[in-house]
């Protein structure tokens, strides 16, 4: 062990240490491979939350009080819109986390939809969300371990590794970001697992599967033409089961659906690092048109039937109305 790493050690078990030299000094230690336990409670958009600095999506929780502040943000706008633009006031919103992971996006959404679907089939983070769906006493949050695709099969998943448990997948070219094989997971066509549970109808769904997200489309194909809901996606540039193009993306849905991106990025296309650092306080965002395609990385993708674009927030303060 180095002299400094030794000296972080030391600092970072100092009860007088801020907490922004905290955060600093835990970043460090993560650096050198040091991944110090250190369990924390707090609330959470008026849920009780518990976690770890071990992980690095409660991290974000933990310091920021969020983890990808403005996609959640973002997707309470759009939840508050969809129920303003509702003629029944009797009718229910219905949100779906295809890819849930620990589950905070659909932990925060149960707070302002009437019916969460989360899907997440890897049981390491699954157990996480049961837990904290147990401890809050929700009612409105159904966990379906399971992931979706465009068959009913079982394929190897690739858990990740490290600290940043939101990498698994059931890509294999993940492994390159050190996810190893760790069995095969159960997956459900998408429609008919819609139809068989039954969900019913989808007024706005996420979906982050690391590299997987054509194959999860493919087999929703039904339950998006039936109920065209707002979809946010995250898209990885050249994974072999993702999407090569704006056009391939917009093939796998259906007609007249717009496509729509956080305004996250430089001219030159790198990612303005500033501008996410305060979006990562704040939870502000902007949208942008999506119309350029990138070689490697990721991006939030937002895909809005342009009959709903008159409610789509294109922008955001970071001020979310939490019951």
């Amino acid at each position: 062990m180095s002299l400094a790493h030794s000296f972080y050690r030391v600092l970072w078990r100092q009860s007088w240490l801020r907490p922004r030299l905290r955060k600093s000094v835990y970043k460090k230690l993560c650096a050198r491979g040091d991944q110090l336990d250190f369990p924390f409670s707090k609330d959470f958009y008026g849920l009780r939350f518990e976690g770890n600095l071990n992980n690095s999506i409660e991290f974000s929780i933990y310091y920021y009080d969020a983890f990808e502040k403005p996609l959640l943000y973002f997707l309470g706008d759009t939840l508050h819109n969809i129920n303003s633009s509702q003629p029944d006031s009797d009718r229910l919103t219905c949100f779906c986390d295809v890819g849930a992971n620990i589950g905070q996006h659909s932990l925060f959404m149960s707070r302002l939809a009437d019916q969460v679907h989360a899907f997440e089939p890897f049981a390491e983070v699954s157990n996480r969300l049961r837990r904290h769906i147990k401890l809050n006493q929700l009612e409105n949050v159904e966990l379906h371990r399971i992931g979706l695709s465009d068959a009913t099969e079982k394929l190897t998943f690739y858990a990740p590794t490290g600290r940043n448990q939101g990498i698994g997948s059931f890509d294999a070219s993940t492994t390159g970001k050190g996810n190893q094989a760790a069995g095969e997971l159960a997956l459900a066509r998408g429609d008919e697992y819609f139809e068989e549970f039954p969900i019913g109808r989808v007024d706005l769904m996420k979906i982050d599967v690391e590299g997987f997200e054509s194959k999860v489309l493919a087999g929703l194909e039904q339950t998006l033409q039936q109920y065209r809901p707002i979809i946010v996606c995250e898209v990885s540039y050249s994974g072999e089961m993702s999407f090569d193009s704006v056009e391939s993306l917009l093939q796998s849905l259906p007609a007249d659906y717009a496509l729509f991106t956080f305004n996250t990025r430089k001219t030159d296309g790198s990612k303005a690092r500033r501008r996410g650092a305060r979006a990562r306080k704040t939870g502000g965002y902007e949208l942008i048109p999506c119309t350029d395609w990138r070689e490697s990385g990721q991006d939030d993708i937002i895909a809005c039937p342009t009959e709903k674009k008159s409610i789509l927030p294109m922008q955001g303060t970071g001020r979310i109305p939490v019951p």
